[in-house]
């Protein structure tokens, strides 16, 4: 689990930058409803995709995706506080 988390919490860092949030510090909340579906091993190229659904005062919310080969390997939703 901690290598998906460090995944999606990277894939939606970079997402939050996108916000017009300047000077802001994304800070990892948790992951719900995490369904891992394909076992990932060394070798297999790891495509994230993450989502921002819901960004409310200091706290957002965002779906995120990792597939393997076009099939998806776990889904997960995600919670950030930025600071």
């Amino acid at each position: 689990m901690t290598g998906y988390r460090d995944f999606f919490n990277d894939t939606a860092t970079t997402e939050i930058y996108t916000l017009p949030l300047h000077d802001a510090l994304p800070i990892f909340g948790g992951i719900n409803n995490a369904k891992f579906r394909k076992q990932v091993v060394p070798g297999d190229v790891l495509r994230l995709e993450v989502e921002i659904t819901k960004v409310k005062g200091p706290v957002g919310y965002g779906k995120g995706v990792a597939t393997v080969d076009g099939k998806k390997a776990v889904s997960a939703e995600i919670s950030f506080a930025i600071k």
